[in-house]
């Protein structure tokens, strides 16, 4: 649950976050709760792992974070086929994987209310090394005649996308 929870986040403000949490927690129950009980009955998993795979990928539609929290789904779904066990009520493992998801959730709200400008920080960081790398290749037209003029010209021209990418 941790780690599909961790994949479906979405690096947004607080309210944001809340919200993408609570629909990631629905899809997680919805896929995992439907994933136990239709184990047993192999055309119905079927249909049903068919039906709900396509309903997760169309979420996507909605937006990119839409489709990271179908992902998880998917994710969860998977995980819960792996750890599928006769012997254990239905519904341990389902609350079990959400539990874990609304752990690492509530552990990143706090980590984010914590330190709000930490994403911030990491992105300007990035734009310094791509604006370092661009700078470093730039250098390469100065004091050395036999230089591939094409060739640092071409590396410039995918160092500025990084940038231009990081800004």
């Amino acid at each position: 649950g941790v780690v599909a929870c961790a994949i479906a986040e979405a690096d947004d403000a607080i309210v944001n976050r809340l919200k993408s949490l609570s629909i990631t927690l629905l899809c997680f129950l919805i896929a995992s709760f439907s994933v136990e009980l239709l184990y047993n009955t192999p055309w119905l998993f079927v249909i049903g792992l068919a039906s709900s795979t396509f309903i997760f990928v169309m979420l996507g539609m909605f937006g990119q974070r839409y489709g990271q929290i179908a992902f998880g789904a998917l994710l969860i779904a998977i995980y819960t086929m792996i750890g599928y066990q006769d012997t254990q009520p239905y519904y341990l493992q389902p609350l079990m994987l959400t539990a874990g998801a609304l752990w690492y959730g509530l552990f990143s709200l706090v980590w984010a209310f914590a330190s709000p400008y930490r994403s911030l920080h990491e992105q300007l960081a990035q734009l310094y090394f791509s604006l370092s790398r661009y700078q470093l290749e730039k250098s390469r037209f100065f004091g050395n005649h036999q230089t591939d003029w094409l060739a640092v010209r071409q590396n410039l021209v995918v160092h500025n996308i990084s940038v231009v990418n990081s800004l």
